[in-house]
C-alpha cells in the first residue's frame, strides 16, 4: 500500500500482484522501468535491503541505500552509489 499523498507523485506503482518472481529477482524493477518508459540503467533504486540491492544490480540500476535498523550490519555499503539516513536527503543528491 502506498501512503496517502505519495501516490500522486509516482508515475508507476508495481506491487507483488504485478510480478511472478519476488526480489532478489529483478522483475519488479524491470517492470517499473518499463512502466515509466525508460531503460534500467537510467533508473535509481532507493531501498533498504540486500534483496533490493541484488535486484537493482541485476537490473542494471544504480542503488541508493537508505540506512535503517533493518539493514544494520549488511555489507552492501561498498556497492552503493549513495547512502542516506533519511529520505529528505534525496533532494541534496538530485540538485
Amino acid at each position: 500500500m502506498v501512503p496517502k499523498g505519495i501516490q500522486d507523485l509516482l508515475d508507476a506503482i508495481i506491487t507483488s500482484d504485478d510480478i511472478s518472481s519476488p526480489k532478489p529477482n529483478p522483475e519488479t524493477f524491470m517492470k517499473a522501468s518499463d512502466a515509466i518508459g525508460t531503460i534500467p540503467n537510467k533508473c535509481i533504486v532507493v531501498c533498504d535491503s540486500l534483496n533490493d540491492f541484488l535486484a537493482a544490480k541485476d537490473a542494471g540500476m544504480s542503488f541508493i541505500l537508505l540506512r535503517t535498523t533493518y539493514n544494520k550490519g549488511i555489507d552492501i555499503v561498498q556497492y552503493c552509489n549513495h547512502i542516506i539516513d533519511d529520505l529528505s536527503e534525496l533532494q541534496q543528491i538530485f540538485t
